[in-house]
């Protein structure tokens, strides 16, 4: 129990290492381009460790259906595009490790198209 999660934080070692590495070439006056390549380098291979362990991003996109299981509505938004319970956008990214979410998506989601409250004949 003492030392279950060394193989997890070893593989973490080589993600710690990019971000020195990205953080050492900013701070020599590094262009953007090369910083913003460095910041990808390092998401990558966060992912690429997360996913060798089985813990995977949530598909939430916009358009898709809210899923309570999966997501967690923070917002509620009229939409002429979507119909209610649709995702409109993803605020944050949700994990789940095989069958158990680790952290919904948190996402805005569609009310539906706006209601006219007019009423005709007035």
């Amino acid at each position: 129990m003492k030392y279950a999660a060394m193989p997890v934080s070893s593989d973490m070692l080589s993600v710690i290492d990019d971000l020195y590495r990205t953080l050492e070439a900013s701070q020599s006056g590094g262009d953007v381009d090369a910083f913003t390549g460095g910041v990808e380098i390092v998401v990558q291979s966060f992912t690429s460790v997360l996913e060798k362990y089985q813990c995977l991003a949530i598909k939430a996109e916009a358009g898709e259906a809210f899923d309570v299981k999966l997501h967690e509505a923070i917002s509620l938004q009229v939409s002429d595009q979507f119909d209610a319970n649709v995702i409109l956008a993803v605020v944050q990214q949700g994990y789940q490790m095989h069958d158990r979410v680790i952290r919904p998506s948190q996402v805005i989601v569609s009310s539906g198209p706006a209601v006219d409250e007019t009423v005709s004949g007035e």
